[in-house]
């Protein structure tokens, strides 16, 4: 019987299991790294979408605003012409209701302030007499172009020997579409 001895030594079998370890660690370090970068970059695409977007209904919203309220100089000009419509409507019911105030003033009178607001005007009125002064009353309140007529003081001013007199005068409230 034959016994068969091998005196070389024994190859031992690799230990596959660190490298298997170090392997599948790396691939989940690239594979999480990989996914880390595509969700940034996605993220960030939707990012620059987002923002496109908004700046795109920023812009629309800026000319619906600009197309409703005109620009800045087209407000300007609409703000000018309303005052000039209202200085107009303004001025002809403000000279009118001066010359209705002045037909009845005293020949020796003269007017010395004249202050309107919109529904009354205060005069200031200079008489040599104050039986003048209550005759520019009268005919005030006699006149149908004014509601009411107060007056207020009668001073004499003996220094220039006349009479100065404080009238508010009460203007007639104007009706929708009647301009004067």
């Amino acid at each position: 019987m034959l016994v068969d001895i091998n005196l070389m030594p024994k190859k031992e079998k690799r230990n596959y299991k660190a490298l298997f370890v170090y392997v599948s660690l790396t691939l989940l370090t690239l594979l999480l790294i990989g996914s880390s970068a595509l969700l940034y970059w996605l993220n960030h695409q939707d990012l620059q979408r987002v923002e496109g977007e908004l700046n795109q209904q920023q812009e629309v919203n800026q000319a619906i605003i600009s197309e409703f309220e005109g620009d800045a100089e087209q407000q300007q000009t609409r703000a000018v012409q309303e005052i000039l419509e209202d200085l107009q409507v303004h001025n002809t019911s403000l000279s009118s209701v001066l010359e209705k105030a002045l037909n009845h003033l005293p020949r020796q009178g003269s007017l010395n302030a004249f202050q309107y607001n919109d529904s009354h005007i205060d005069l200031t009125i200079q008489t040599n007499t104050n039986e003048q002064a209550v005759e520019y009353y009268q005919a005030l309140r006699e006149s149908e172009s004014f509601e009411s007529v107060t007056i207020h003081t009668i001073n004499f001013v003996e220094s220039e020997d006349y009479f100065t007199t404080n009238y508010t005068v009460q203007l007639p409230i104007a009706e929708e579409g009647d301009e004067s």
